[in-house]
C-alpha cells in the first residue's frame, strides 16, 4: 500500500530493482514507463516476474538485444533473444552473449542463410555450429559451410548436399582434403573425376578420384597429362593399348611412370630402346627384365653403368662363359652374386668362396660348392659367422667334420662342428632300425615256411 504513494520514477525503479518481494516489485515495474528505468529493471531486478515485466514493455530491438546479452538473469537474457527477429542482433547475440543458453537461442531463431553460414565458418563453440550446421536448409549456404568450414561441420553439411553441381564445387574448392574426398566417393561425372584425379593438390584426393574412374579413355588421360607423377604412375596401372603405354614410357618426364608403362609393355623394339637409352636405372632395369634379345641381354649385364641394370641382366644371361666373366670381374658384388646363382663351373665357385671381398658373394658360393676341401676350409677360417655356418651345414661327411673338430679353429667353430656331427650320427641311427628290419624279413618269411 505505500508504495502506491511513491511517485518518483528513479524512486519506483528502485523499488522494483531492489524488493526480494515478487508483487511488490513487479508491481512497482507495472508504474514505469521510462525506457531507461525499464531497461534497468529488465536487466538487474532482484525478482525474475518483475524483470520480465519490464521486458516485456520495451519495443526497441537493440534495447532488447543489450538485454539479452547484459540481463542478470539467463532466463529474462533467454527471453530477450526469443523476442529478436532482426538477423543481425541475433547473429550479435549468438556470437556474444555470455551464457551458452541464450547463444542457443538466438541461434535457433536466425533465419539468414548466409549468416548461419557465416557463423558456423568463424565461430568456435563446436556445439553451436553443429546446430547451426543443422538448422541450415539453403544449398549454397550449405555448399559455402562444406567448402570453408573445418571437417566436422564441412562433412555434415556435405551430407545434406544432393544436387550434383553442387557436389562438384565442394570437391573442387573444400579446403579439407578429407572433405573433398568425402565428395568424390557422391560423384558419377567421369569428367570431373578425371580433372580432379589430374590435379587435386593432395595425394588422397587424386587417388581416390583415380580408382572410381571406370573409362579406361579417361584413366589414360590421367596418365598421359596428370600434373603429379605418382598419379600418372598410378593411372598407367588402369591403361591396356599399347600405344598409351609406348607413349608413357618414351615420353613421361618422372621415372616412375616411365617404369610403371615399361613394366606393362610387349613391343620389343620400344623395350630394347628403353634398355639401352633410359636415363632412369629403374626403367632400364624393367625393360631389360622384359627384353628377348638375348645378345641384348648379354651387352647390358657387362656394359651398363649402373649395378641394378647389370644385376637384372647377369640373372637371364645364359652364356656360361659370360656368367664365368662377369662372376670373377664386375665390379658390383650384387652382380657378381647373380652371376654365380647361374654359372656352373666349380672353378669359379670355389675361387669366389675362398677370394671374395663380399660376404653375400661368399656364401652364395659356399651354398653351390661341391668341394669338401673348401667347405672344411671356409667352416674354419671364414670371417663371417654366417658363412662359416653355410658351409658347415653342407658337410654332411663324419670325416670331414672330425677334421674340423680336431683342427686349430676357435673352440666356438669346433663345438658347432660337434653339434653337426651329433646331429648326423642320430639322424643316421634312427633309419638302421628299420634298415635292418627290411633285411631280416626274407629270414622271417622262411621260418614261417618251415612251420
Amino acid at each position: 500500500m505505500a508504495t502506491r504513494a511513491i511517485t518518483d520514477p528513479a524512486a519506483i525503479a528502485e523499488i522494483a530493482l531492489r524488493s526480494n518481494d515478487a508483487n511488490v516489485a513487479t508491481s512497482a515495474a507495472r508504474r514505469l514507463k521510462d525506457v531507461a528505468l525499464l531497461v534497468s529493471v529488465a536487466k538487474g531486478a532482484a525478482v525474475r516476474a518483475a524483470a520480465q515485466l519490464a521486458l516485456s514493455k520495451l519495443a526497441d530491438e537493440h534495447i532488447i538485444a543489450e538485454i539479452a546479452l547484459e540481463a542478470s538473469d539467463a532466463v529474462v537474457a533467454k527471453d530477450a533473444a526469443k523476442r529478436l527477429v532482426d538477423q543481425s542482433l541475433l547473429l550479435h547475440v549468438a556470437r556474444s552473449a555470455a551464457d551458452a543458453l541464450v547463444r542457443r537461442t538466438a541461434l535457433k531463431h536466425l533465419e539468414d542463410a548466409s549468416l548461419l553460414s557465416d557463423f558456423v565458418v568463424a565461430e568456435g563453440d563446436a556445439a553451436l555450429r553443429e546446430l547451426a550446421v543443422e538448422h541450415l536448409k539453403d544449398p549454397e549456404a550449405l555448399a559455402r559451410v562444406a567448402v570453408a568450414a573445418a571437417p566436422p561441420f564441412a562433412l555434415r553439411a556435405l551430407e545434406k548436399l544432393t544436387e550434383p553441381r553442387t557436389l562438384a564445387r565442394v570437391a573442387l574448392e573444400a579446403a579439407d582434403p578429407a572433405v573433398r574426398v568425402a565428395a568424390v566417393e557422391r560423384l558419377s561425372d567421369g569428367r570431373l573425376l578425371a580433372r580432379l584425379a589430374k590435379e587435386d593438390p593432395e595425394e588422397q584426393v587424386r587417388a581416390r578420384a583415380l580408382e572410381r574412374l571406370r573409362s579406361e579413355r579417361l584413366i589414360e588421360s590421367v596418365a598421359r597429362s596428370g600434373l603429379f607423377a605418382d598419379t600418372r604412375a598410378r593411372a598407367v596401372r588402369g591403361v591396356r593399348d599399347a600405344g598409351a603405354l609406348a607413349a608413357v614410357a618414351t615420353g613421361d618426364g618422372d621415372a616412375r611412370a616411365r617404369s610403371e608403362a615399361t613394366r606393362r609393355l610387349e613391343d620389343q623394339d620400344v623395350l630394347a630402346r628403353l634398355a639401352r637409352e633410359d636415363s632412369d636405372h629403374r626403367v632400364r632395369r624393367d625393360a631389360v627384365v622384359r627384353i628377348k634379345d638375348r645378345a641384348l641381354i648379354a651387352a647390358i649385364a657387362v656394359d651398363d653403368a649402373d649395378f641394378r641394370v647389370r644385376e637384372a641382366a647377369a640373372r637371364r644371361v645364359r652364356d656360361q662363359a659370360l656368367l664365368r666373366r662377369i662372376a670373377e670381374w664386375d665390379k658390383a658384388w650384387q652382380v657378381r652374386r647373380a652371376a654365380l646363382e647361374r654359372v656352373d663351373s666349380q672353378a669359379v665357385l670355389v675361387n669366389r668362396a675362398r677370394n671374395d671381398e663380399e660376404r653375400s658373394v661368399r656364401v652364395t658360393a659356399l651354398k653351390r660348392v661341391e668341394d669338401v676341401a673348401v667347405l672344411v676350409n671356409r667352416a674354419q677360417w671364414d670371417e663371417s659367422d654366417e658363412a662359416r655356418a653355410v658351409a658347415l651345414h653342407r658337410l654332411t661327411d663324419a670325416s670331414a667334420l672330425r677334421q674340423v673338430i680336431h683342427g686349430t679353429a676357435p673352440e666356438p667353430i669346433r663345438e658347432a662342428a660337434r653339434a653337426r656331427l651329433s646331429e648326423l650320427e642320430a639322424g643316421e641311427a634312427k633309419t638302421e632300425p628299420s634298415a635292418g628290419k627290411a633285411a631280416d624279413a626274407p629270414a622271417r618269411r622262411r621260418r614261417r615256411r618251415r612251420r
